[in-house]
């Protein structure tokens, strides 16, 4: 008994239907979901960059309040020596106590200096050159710092004409514009600091009439820098001056060195961070203090994984969902396909197909397999088919059988019939046979009479002569 199947050899058809019917419906999912979710990530991304350059403005702005206070105060204290210039009080101990109150009430300065061009305040610089508290030129340049007890300590200033060391005073002179100084460290009260100034001209007419500076340590501003925290608690700020001197940053070492990082770029990039070493979303903020051209840097730094966390969440309930959505889909389908096309053929199709051309070709001894409980399916039919066809084929068979036993006997008899026909042709062929002997056997008889009767005729016609012979 042949048994047609082809599920040894390929893949079932449920099995193809199922797989084919996953593969399309995750290959959709994934293609409009990845598509939704890339442009979902994109949007966010670029919602987020907003959200950082925002964040980067707002901190910026905070640093920037700090410094125009130093300015502001600078431009008060050149504003009212001035007013004093031209209220005729020109009278330097004045100058002297102004210096010693701003600094007083603004005890987070180091220090804070007023200067003017020469013979400029009083023109008297003649009068107090070389003389005690006094610089050489006997101009007015002087500053003013906390004495070890506290109390304000005036001094006087001679490189305020020397590059490098007067550029608090030379800057300002040359450019005309407010000016911070670039970072630098500075031994106060014996204990080197690393501090900066800003300084504001004295400008009247367009003219450069003196400069003033405020002093501060930028000790202050780096923990105001260090303690941004710009997403959730994560990330880090950093500043840096006009010169890219680093003034503050969460790798201490690099502090007062030159910036040797990625360039500045005013949209927010990504890049990976070897502080944090992970990727980072970076936004550079420029901090005008007043109308310097030497604006200072603010870049805040936020690591990518947790600014992109709720969109990644998001993307992985999508996913979630998407898997779900597949497997019921599939689900259904495969139930589809179970009810209205498995059930009803009953097994493969392709077994289907084979078993009919079998028994097209005459051979009924398939074995068919059919469910207990299938009685309405095309495999069934094909069962039911083939074993009524046996069924007919048997009976077909007996009788064939029947007929050729009863042509055997009928042969038989003819045989019998045969054999007897032949012995009794035989018996007369015999009969004619003897009857032809007895016919020669009568004709010799016939011939051995006449020559018995020619002889005798001879023997008579003989005698007769031999008697006249002897009548003789």
């Amino acid at each position: 008994m042949a048994l047609i199947t082809t599920s040894s050899r390929k893949i079932k058809t449920r099995t193809l239907m199922l797989v084919s019917s996953f593969l399309t419906i995750t290959l959709g999912f994934v293609l409009t979901i990845g598509y939704l979710t890339w442009q979902s990530m994109t949007q966010k991304e670029i919602v987020a960059k907003r959200y950082i350059q925002q964040i980067a403005q707002s901190e910026s702005l905070k640093v920037q309040r700090q410094l125009n206070n130093a300015l502001i105060t600078a431009r008060d204290l050149g504003n009212s020596a001035w007013a004093l210039k031209e209220a005729g009080i020109t009278d330097r101990t004045g100058l002297d106590q102004l210096l010693k109150t701003y600094l007083s009430t603004h005890p987070s300065f180091l220090s804070m200096s007023l200067g003017f061009e020469s013979n400029v305040f009083d023109g008297k610089d003649a009068d107090f050159a070389g003389k005690p508290e006094q610089n050489t030129h006997g101009t007015y340049v002087k500053y003013v710092d906390h004495a070890p007890d506290g109390q304000p300590a005036l001094h006087s200033l001679d490189d305020y004409n020397t590059p490098g060391a007067g550029d608090y005073y030379l800057l300002p002179k040359q450019r005309k514009t407010d000016v911070i100084i670039e970072p630098y460290v500075y031994p106060y009260n014996g204990v080197d600091v690393m501090l900066t100034s800003i300084a504001a001209p004295i400008v009247r007419n367009g003219e450069f009439m003196g400069s003033v500076t405020s002093d501060f340590s930028l000790e202050t501003l780096q923990k105001t820098i260090h303690a941004i925290k710009p997403w959730d608690g994560a990330g880090y700020a950093m500043l840096l001056s006009a010169g890219q001197l680093v003034v503050a940053s969460p790798v201490a070492a690099q502090t007062g060195k030159k910036w040797q990082g990625r360039p500045f770029s005013e949209q927010v990039t990504r890049f990976d961070d070897p502080v944090l070493k992970e990727p980072v979303f970076i936004a550079w903020e420029p901090i005008v203090v007043g109308n310097s051209n030497t604006p200072w840097t603010l870049a805040i730094v936020t690591p990518v994984s947790v600014v992109m966390a709720k969109a990644w969440h998001d993307l992985t309930q999508s996913l979630l969902l998407m898997l779900v959505s597949i497997v019921v889909v599939s689900v259904v389908i495969g139930l589809i396909f179970t009810r209205k096309v498995a059930r009803p053929v009953g097994g493969e199709p392709g077994d289907a197909a084979m078993i009919a051309l079998s028994v097209s070709q005459g051979t009924l001894s398939n074995s068919i397999p059919v469910a207990p409980t299938d009685n309405q399916s095309i495999f069934y039919a094909l069962s039911t088919m083939q074993t009524r066809l046996h069924d007919m084929v048997s009976n077909i068979n007996v009788a064939s059988n029947s007929v050729r036993t009863g042509s055997a006997e009928i042969a038989a008899g003819n045989l019998d019939l045969a054999s007897r026909t032949e012995q009794q042709a035989a018996a007369i062929e015999q009969t004619a046979a003897s009857m032809e002997q007895l016919t020669s056997t009568v004709k010799n008889n016939a011939d051995n009479a006449h020559t018995a009767t020619s002889l005798a005729n001879d023997a008579t016609r003989i005698a007769a002569q031999g008697a006249t012979w002897s009548i003789r």
